[in-house]
């Protein structure tokens, strides 16, 4: 259904914010679609920009992050979307942009106060998930704490990025250079391991 369509029913007197069966919202549906007039026109038709969630949880700031969609991020908060809500996987938002790689999504949360040391269920910040320097450099300059260690037993930030392929050298590299301490005991999985001696 288009954003035309919601809108029209919005006048008729539907619910802005209904959901379907998969708990999907009109804005969750104009980010699916890419549709930032869409969007654009919904939140003027009084849809809450944050306070509706999908059947996992997701708010639309969540599936926009998720998706890659800086431009909808960006917009949302304008609107005063929440950047600090969770899940249903206990996963924040941040987490989302950070996992999809997506740097100026990223920088749009931590402009809009998304705090960069919020951890998820498993207790791992964003820099946990962090494959990219640059996304990585954002989140440090904010505040990150780069010797955080999870929940799970595996690991510090330090940890997790030196066990990435392909770049995990980078990652290690950036995370020395804003202070992660190298020399941090960790118990990993039944044994005591610092970053060293995994790499």
């Amino acid at each position: 259904m288009s954003a035309e369509t919601f809108v029209r029913l919005i006048r008729l007197g539907a619910e802005p914010d209904a959901q379907d069966e998969d708990g999907f919202c009109a804005l969750h549906h104009v980010i699916c679609d890419g549709s930032v007039s869409g969007l654009t026109m919904l939140l003027k038709a009084k849809c809450s920009p944050g306070g509706v969630k999908n059947n996992q949880g997701e708010t639309p700031l969540h599936l926009a992050s998720k998706c890659s969609r800086p431009d909808f991020v960006r917009i949302l908060l304008k609107a005063k979307a929440d950047a600090c809500q969770v899940d249903n996987q206990g996963c924040p938002v941040l987490h989302h942009a950070v996992k999809a790689n997506d740097k100026y999504g990223v920088r749009s949360l931590l402009d809009g106060r998304a705090p960069p040391g919020q951890r998820d269920a498993q207790g791992r910040s964003a820099l946990h998930a962090a494959v990219d320097a640059t996304i990585m450099r954002d989140l440090l300059g904010r505040g990150a704490d780069p010797d955080a260690a999870d929940d799970m037993d595996d690991g510090t930030v330090l940890d997790h990025a030196a066990r990435v392929d392909g770049v995990g050298i980078g990652l290690v590299r950036e995370l020395l250079a804003a202070g992660a301490n190298p020399c941090l005991v960790q118990d990993i999985q039944g044994g005591c391991w610092t970053t060293l001696e995994i790499i």
